[in-house]
């Protein structure tokens, strides 16, 4: 019987290394592959866990980087954000271009931000190239094209 070969034989051949049984040895190293997918695809699963700084939706990708990015972001009042002066909501949407050129208060003090790109440059350039619309991009193609 084929079967009752193979197992006497890697019996046999474990006998000879000096080595534990070859089931045992497959089974160990079954299991370690095992935990290694396991691990690999829950990092897949959970993905960056980086914010965006204006609207909070969370970081797109899944490989190892520096720089986030994100495709669907929200409007940044969602995350708190409200214009600066006024402290209304914040309604304009993350790469719109009037998001862009609003003044935005530092994270960490009372510094008022001339602009997004500055802001993003001293407190979270890991996000920098941040996407931007383009003036008169109502088409969906437009706007995938914009994004990051």
């Amino acid at each position: 019987e084929p079967s009752h070969f193979a197992h006497e034989f890697s019996l046999q051949l474990a006998a000879l290394l000096g080595k534990e049984p070859v089931e045992d040895w497959v089974a160990q190293k079954l299991e370690a592959a095992l935990q290694l997918q396991q691990a690999q695809v829950w990092a897949l699963i959970k993905g960056c866990s980086a914010i965006c700084p204006c609207c909070g939706s969370k970081c797109d990708r899944t490989d190892k980087h520096t720089a986030h990015r994100c495709s669907h972001h929200l409007l940044p009042a969602f995350n708190g954000w409200r214009v600066a002066g006024t402290c209304e909501a914040a309604l304009d949407a993350c790469r719109s271009s009037k998001n862009h050129e609003a003044p935005k208060r530092s994270d960490y003090s009372d510094h008022l931000f001339p602009n997004l790109q500055e802001y993003l440059q001293a407190e979270h350039p890991e996000w920098l190239p941040f996407p931007k619309e383009e003036h008169g991009a109502a088409s969906k193609g437009a706007r995938e094209e914009a994004e990051y």
